[in-house]
């Protein structure tokens, strides 16, 4: 199974789970292409507006008018257009 000796060993050091550093702060550093930014973890970029009821769907804006779907070449279905052979 292994064509060398220590192959064995090398490959269970590989699998040993050591100590996880989570938690701890990036800072600012550079990359490669040329400027600096820092990462933090405080946030996620975006606010949320606060919201004391989740809503009831028959109360939800109605969608657009899609057209007539009979009149298209072909409609978009999950994972590419109706039709392509993506079943088999």
């Amino acid at each position: 199974m292994f064509s060398k000796q220590g192959d064995a060993q090398k490959l269970a050091s590989f699998f040993q789970a050591g100590p996880m550093d989570v938690g701890h702060a990036h800072g600012a550093h550079s990359h490669s292409h040329g400027h600096e930014h820092e990462h933090g973890h405080n946030g996620h970029g975006h606010s949320h507006e606060g919201m004391e009821f989740v809503g009831r769907y028959d109360e939800r804006d109605m969608p657009l008018a899609r057209g007539d779907f009979g009149s298209r070449a072909f409609t978009v279905g999950v994972a590419g257009p109706v039709g392509s052979g993506k079943t088999g």
